[in-house]
């Protein structure tokens, strides 16, 4: 089996099954409930391929494929008919490439694999911001007990 669900960003339920690729279940029922993620199903399916990978992290380790291939599967998925399957082939050769445990066509483990997923879609997607410049010294204040915490008991509390 395949596993039949879908999405139903937009309230609107795509109902698409994803092809067995020898023991791949523990993949499609993640990807089908990641489907059902109207948040992210609606992102992958607003954004343009061009706005998506000029959105790839320059410091992500997966170089922006897992991205990819997870919204050009999102795109299959709302393109297809409804009652059709498709085949999650590219993303399984992806994540293959990228994960070794992950690849070959042995049973594996759904949470595993989700991780994986989550954890490549972050690091392709996710743009870190630069550290917080510290203040300049002529803005701290020079007033006598301006570096005391407010509302500190210590010693002088106690002994009122």
């Amino acid at each position: 089996g395949g596993g039949g669900g879908g999405g139903t960003c937009g309230g609107t339920a795509q109902v698409v099954g994803l092809q067995n690729l020898g023991n791949t279940c523990f993949m499609n029922c993640m990807l089908q409930c990641l489907f059902a993620t109207d948040a992210l199903v609606g992102y992958f399916r607003q954004t343009t391929k061009e706005s998506i990978e000029a959105s790839i992290s320059e410091a992500s380790p997966m170089k922006g494929q897992v991205a990819m291939a997870f919204s050009n599967l999102v795109r299959q998925v709302y393109d297809s008919s409804p009652h059709s399957s498709i085949s999650p082939k590219e993303l399984k050769r992806v994540v293959g490439k990228l994960a070794p445990h992950l690849s070959g066509y042995a049973q594996q483990d759904c949470q595993e694999f989700m991780r994986f997923l989550l954890d490549g879609l972050s690091e392709d997607l996710c743009r870190r911001k630069p550290p917080p410049k510290p203040a300049p010294a002529s803005a701290k204040s020079t007033e006598p007990g301006s570096d005391r915490i407010e509302g500190g008991g210590g010693a002088a509390a106690a002994a009122e």
